[in-house]
């Protein structure tokens, strides 16, 4: 005898809604592990850009201030704005989807386990039944067969028989008789259990299939949240990284590099002017003072006193 659960229109449409809901389950893991991948490299972006601004506030601490100065420390806090927000949007999708994701698969994965060993417990008991009514029958059959050769036997043996061997024949006859009606009726009653057995299972397998309805239902739902609260928050870190790099860009429109230029040569012109060296002529006009009571003047001192004086 065939697999009473083999061609159960019920188990099969419940085995494709279970095969469905795997895919499906299978599906939202792995949406949820490329967020959490997002999720880290947002984190470990917001740190090295962090890290950058930090440098460049140092390197500005050590800078006379002046418009390109101003900028690049414009430039310093929105890596610093823009290091927030992937931070804040890194924790955001830990927090708001990957977190809630996990928890709703965990409450899924109990459920469906406990759905399917509800279903698995009854199939149980429909082949245990099953089996029960196959050796039920077959010993039936064999009592039966028993039974018919017996009465022939008491049939064709009528003339032939003594009153003693007839009465010996019909008592084994009423006890095959009554032996056969037993196990006709354990042969009816295993039918009847596994009647209602095999409503008890397939009313199980219409509402596990109900439920596990429900569970894709709400998984369904939740990427459904998963994306929409995805897509506020990109658009709102758009519009905030568009605010920062506007202001940004207002800082260097107002940069006017004549002036820093201007600054700088004010700056440096000062600095010249107050490290230069006084240049000092020689003063030759004691050579003159020296001539007129030195008898033997050499010629080239004469000749320089004489060009000191021209001059």
């Amino acid at each position: 005898m065939r697999d009473p659960l083999t061609d159960c229109p019920y188990n099969k449409v419940y085995k494709n809604l279970k095969e469905f809901s795997q895919n499906g389950e299978n599906f939202c893991k792995q949406v949820t592990s490329v967020l959490q991948q997002r999720a880290n490299l947002e984190i470990s972006y917001a740190k090295g850009l962090q890290k950058l601004a930090s440098k460049l506030s140092k390197a500005l601490q050590n800078t006379r201030k002046s418009c390109i100065s101003s900028a690049w420390a414009w430039a310093s806090e929105g890596m610093k704005s823009t290091a927030d927000l992937h931070q804040k949007l890194g924790k955001a999708i830990e927090l708001e989807a990957i977190k809630p994701t996990y928890q709703v698969l965990n409450v899924q994965e109990k459920k469906r386990k406990s759905l399917d060993n509800e279903v698995e417990k009854t199939a149980n008991l429909v082949i245990s039944n099953w089996n029960q009514q196959i050796k039920a029958k077959k010993k039936l059959m064999v009592s039966t067969k028993k039974h018919e050769a017996l009465f022939q036997l008491v049939e064709s043996s009528k003339q032939s028989m003594t009153e003693k061997e007839r009465r010996k024949l019909l008592n084994k006859l009423t006890k095959s008789t009554e032996k056969l009606e037993k196990e006709d009726e354990n042969y009816y009653q295993k039918n009847m259990v596994g009647y209602s057995t095999r409503l008890k299972w397939e009313n199980t397998l219409e509402n596990c299939y109900q439920s596990i309805l429900e569970l894709e239902k709400e998984r369904i739902q939740l990427l459904c949240n998963n994306l929409n609260q995805y897509s506020q928050h990109i658009s709102l870190f758009g519009q905030t990284l568009t605010t920062c790099h506007t202001q940004i860009h207002c800082a260097i429109s107002k940069i006017d590099i004549e002036k820093d230029i201007q600054a700088v040569m004010e700056e440096t012109a000062i600095l010249s002017t107050e490290n230069k060296s006084e240049f000092l002529l020689t003063d030759y006009f004691a050579w003159n003072e020296c001539l007129k009571h030195t008898p033997a003047t050499p010629p080239s001192l004469m000749q320089r006193a004489r060009k000191t004086q021209q001059r």
